[in-house]
């Protein structure tokens, strides 16, 4: 059998499918420069200007996209456990003096050490529950997130001013 790729492979997709705008973002040429904490900018549509000291990415196929999220998602998880943990070695030296200054004040009365010793158990459970919690900043990228189902209509130049979903 013999495959003559001149013709039309009626197997292949159909390139009539409508296709996406491409995803776009800024991404920081070098961030101490700019003096922005941020690496990436996400403009508001595609054709917005680039600011100084960033340069355009784009986006054109949904496995780029997937790559992105996945990777900025999980920088911005790793930042946010980052200043999790600072909050919690910072509160739990405050809690440290707190607990010893309310030690000082009941330490001659029995009744009174058995209740501090019980809510200190009750805020300390609470708070190991607290910070046992995974961290998920579920960043996504709303046009490809979302089908035009779930999404809010938009008025621009581009629709004419009328109401349409993207």
């Amino acid at each position: 059998m013999s495959l003559d790729f001149t013709k039309k492979n009626p197997v292949a997709a159909p390139t009539n499918a409508k296709r996406f705008d491409p995803v776009v973002v800024h991404r920081s040429v070098d961030r101490a420069k700019t003096g922005t904490p941020q690496e990436y900018q996400f403009p508001g549509d595609v054709n917005d200007p680039v600011p100084d000291g960033f340069v355009k990415v784009e986006f054109n196929s949904l496995r780029a996209i997937d790559q992105f999220t996945k990777s900025y998602g999980e920088t911005l998880r790793r930042d946010l456990e980052e200043q999790r943990e600072l909050q919690r070695l910072h509160f739990e030296a405050r809690l440290v003096e707190r607990r010893a200054d309310r030690l000082r004040k009941v330490w001659n009365n029995p009744r009174a050490l058995a209740m501090l010793k019980m809510a200190q158990q009750f805020v300390d459970e609470r708070r190991r529950r607290k910070y046992a919690i995974k961290i998920e900043p579920n960043f996504h990228v709303q046009p490809v997130a979302f089908d035009a189902t779930n999404r809010q209509g938009h008025a621009s130049a581009d629709t004419g001013w009328k109401d349409k979903k993207a």
